[in-house]
């Protein structure tokens, strides 16, 4: 007999075996029980959460005449005993058409399908087409599957499947019935792999599971997959190791070492690591990956949020729980953004391995870095006004000012006595929690926003993103450093952001950004961009080092209509005019 696959092999043949989806199948059952089926339906999730599978199951309830051959009806669960039930199960049913809309996509593809629509069931109660990854369909195949769905035959039923539903246009996604299935959490997902463990008699630790369930992605029939790949190497007394060796995850050890050279700032271990990476032959994706997936575990447990079961696949717990401890949740939240970066970096860089030992120093807090010099800049207003200013407008006490965990050797050393304390850098000074800044309509004494547009940094990209999208990377390279007065520093490490911010309706464009986040007036606060390595930060690029060459004024011609909104940007970037073409 020839063998088949693991997730052939266990793929639910009823309801009762489907789990993760119990939404889905319960409104399925109530319909079928009740005698109300739709014309179509649009089954939305990622990869290997059974949508086929339930919708075959669906169309052998729809066709099941029981052991006997006596039901005249459809059924809320099919018997497999049956004619139509076995051929259904074994893909042979004439009356059950299945396509891949990746390669069958075409107009051509759906006129087929039109012309065998009137053709009403030849065997079975209902003619049941499944389409897997309706998404895929053509713009045309699209609009020429419309009207077959939005006048179909009787007897006839279409279930859509995809893993894009955005892609689906709402006219025939209204016309169908929507479900959306749920990713497989770790719990179910490992609870699956167990059964099948038992099943095939094999021995398999816990935390081998546990690694197979994570790397599945959300996905049973990734996790099957997964584990007939490490069947195949080894099957009595399966270990976390083996299954790190065949699938190309990372050792628990190493994550471990990782965590512990973060939490030191031990910048020679990185290279330690990274060394070990390559020579191992690990991907670096992966390896992202997974130290990002440990972050999001120590974040798990730092801020208490223990889902019941879940922390059974986590790991070592007691491990887990002392690591989580050296991390603050924003140090956490703020390492797990760098390495979500890193990762979309290795699809555009070749060298994966620089990539790698840089992302990691990244994550430490390395003693004189350009971030920590930076942050530990004084203000030219003095503490004690600041504090008193927030006083008076929000009643809040101010709390003492503290100094840099780690002072950097290009700021000037700051002197404090016993009696002046507010000489301290106020930029360094926590803020009040969940400040809510409030129009202010004169420049003296303006509160601290600092902090307030670090967390909220993402929210400044967005609004960007609506008004101008070639601005977005501008200010993604951008970083609130402190507060001068109205005029707010933003740090880049790139310098021609800079010098574009010397640019008056650029900067204009940030400022109103800028403004609209903090909810103050217009013209409130203003910007202005330094240099992360500028020592002290209080030079401009533009003052600092010459300006770039600007191209030439012919650089930008009329090839774009009058009025674009690129062209204009393109003007304003590059400091160009329109000239008129040149005739022959």
């Amino acid at each position: 007999m020839a063998y088949i696959s693991l997730y052939r092999k266990y793929r639910p043949q009823r309801f009762a075996d489907v789990v993760g989806q119990e939404h889905v199948v319960q409104t399925l059952q109530n319909s079928l029980a009740a005698g109300r089926i739709a014309n179509g339906y649009l089954f939305c999730g990622t990869r290997g959460v059974a949508k086929t599978t339930i919708a075959r199951i669906f169309a052998k309830c729809l066709n099941c005449v029981g052991p006997d051959g006596v039901l005249n009806a459809p059924v809320a669960e099919p018997c497999n005993e049956c004619v139509p039930c076995r051929t259904i199960s074994a893909g042979q049913c004439v009356d059950v058409i299945e396509m891949d809309a990746a390669s069958n996509r075409s107009v051509n593809d759906m006129a087929r399908i039109r012309e065998n629509v009137q053709f009403g069931p030849m065997e079975n109660r209902y003619k049941t087409f499944i389409v897997d990854e309706a998404h895929q369909l053509s713009a045309d195949a699209k609009d020429a599957f419309l009207k077959t769905l939005e006048e179909p035959p009787q007897g006839v039923i279409f279930i859509l499947a995809t893993t894009e539903s955005h892609a689906i246009p709402i006219t025939i996604a209204s016309r169908c019935q929507q479900f959306d299935f749920k990713r497989g959490s770790l719990t179910t997902i490992s609870s699956q792999v167990e059964k099948v463990v038992g099943y095939e008699g094999v021995t398999m630790a816990q935390d081998a599971v546990g690694l197979i369930a994570r790397a599945a992605e959300g996905s049973y029939r990734d996790a099957l997959s997964l584990l007939e790949q490490v069947l195949a190497f080894k099957r009595e007394n399966v270990t976390a190791r083996d299954v790190t060796d065949v699938i190309g995850s990372l050792d628990g050890q190493v994550i471990d070492d990782v965590v512990d050279a973060v939490a030191q700032s031990d910048a020679a271990r990185a290279f330690v690591v990274a060394e070990r990476i390559f020579t191992d032959g690990k991907d670096t994706r992966q390896f992202i990956k997974t130290l990002a997936s440990r972050f999001r575990d120590l974040l798990y447990i730092r801020v208490g949020a223990r889902v019941a079961g879940e922390s059974d696949v986590l790991g070592d717990v007691a491990l887990l729980e002392s690591q989580a401890r050296r991390f603050e949740p924003g140090k956490l939240l703020r390492m797990m953004e760098i390495l979500a970066d890193a990762e979309r970096e290795t699809k555009f860089v070749t060298q994966h391995r620089l990539l790698l030992e840089v992302t990691l120093l990244r994550l430490m807090d390395l003693p004189g870095s350009a971030p920590a010099a930076q942050e530990s800049i004084p203000v030219s207003v003095p503490a004690s006004a600041s504090a008193s200013a927030s006083t008076q407008r929000t009643g809040a006490v101010p709390r003492p000012a503290r100094a840099p965990a780690h002072p950097s050797p290009a700021a000037p050393p700051m002197t404090r006595t016993p009696s002046t304390p507010s000489a301290s850098p106020v930029a360094d000074a926590p803020s009040p929690r969940a400040p809510s800044p409030q129009p202010l309509g004169d420049q003296e004494g303006l509160p601290d926003q600092v902090e307030f547009l670090r967390s909220h940094w993402q929210n400044v990209i967005n609004q960007m993103q609506s008004r101008s999208p070639s601005g977005v990377r501008v200010i993604s390279d951008a970083r609130p450093i402190r507060q001068d007065g109205a005029t707010i520093a933003l740090a880049f490490h790139n310098k021609a952001f800079v010098d574009m911010l010397e640019n008056p309706k650029r900067r204009q464009f940030v400022e109103d950004v800028i403004n609209k986040v903090l909810r103050a007036e217009p013209g409130t606060y203003k910007v202005k961009g330094v240099l992360s390595d500028s020592g002290a930060g209080e030079q401009t690029a533009s003052q600092s080092a010459p300006p770039p060459p600007k191209p030439p004024e012919a650089f930008v011609q009329r090839t774009m209509e009058d009025g674009s909104p690129l062209r204009d940007e393109v003007i304003e970037i590059f400091g160009g005019r329109i000239i008129e073409e040149q005739q022959s």
